[in-house]
């Protein structure tokens, strides 16, 4: 009796362990609509119709959220491990496009995320600085940027610059140690005219 019940525990232990680590595709799947959801945001203030998909957008990011954080409150973030390619980054760009409540609140589960190889630390960065911009302040690592407003009339334009950077000169070595680009390099990308910046 004592060896069946021992083998019973071998059997169990074996079966949770072949079950770590395996994809929740229904998961995945939910999340992966959410992404796609959340990544249709182009828009133009030059467009007639720029108010209402404005509107629009406001309405599925309340949407996204609300799921979003009952899933991340319930079961922790929903890493790669989890969830796969792509689909574990849904929870981040719905946070990162929530409220300065909502990112604060869940900035340290994304921190610990990172910590469990779960979400690239680029992804903890980019969060920080939004958070920073929404407060006023200067960003650290140069990730957001902002409307050009035009001097002479005032409104914003279509062109886009960088938020005010903290201690600017170093920020390249702060993007290196947290798996960002030169910030030349991401500037090229995003069509952004940036001057070279030597560091001290």
């Amino acid at each position: 009796m004592c060896q069946m019940k021992k083998t019973f525990l071998f059997l169990f232990l074996c079966l949770l362990l072949s079950c770590k680590g395996k994809i929740n595709y229904n998961l995945r799947n939910e999340l992966l609509q959410i992404y796609a959801s959340d990544q249709n945001r182009a828009l133009s203030i030059n467009d007639k119709e720029f108010l209402e998909k404005w509107k629009r957008l406001n309405i599925t990011d309340s949407i996204n959220f609300s799921r979003i954080s009952k899933i991340i409150d319930s079961m922790g973030y929903p890493g790669k491990s989890l969830v796969g390619d792509t689909a574990y980054l849904a929870p981040f760009y719905v946070i990162q496009h929530s409220n300065l409540e909502a990112q604060e609140h869940y900035l340290p589960t994304i921190k610990k995320a990172a910590e469990q190889n779960e979400i690239e630390w680029k992804y903890v960065a980019m969060l920080i600085d939004r958070i920073k911009v929404y407060k006023n302040e200067k960003q650290i690592y140069g990730t957001q940027l902002q409307p050009v407003i035009d001097p002479k009339t005032g409104y914003i334009t279509d062109k886009v610059e960088f938020s005010p950077i903290e201690d600017e000169v170093k920020v390249n070595l702060r993007r290196t140690k947290m798996g960002l680009s030169s910030i030349e390099e991401y500037a090229k990308q995003m069509g952004v005219t940036y001057p070279l910046i030597k560091n001290k």
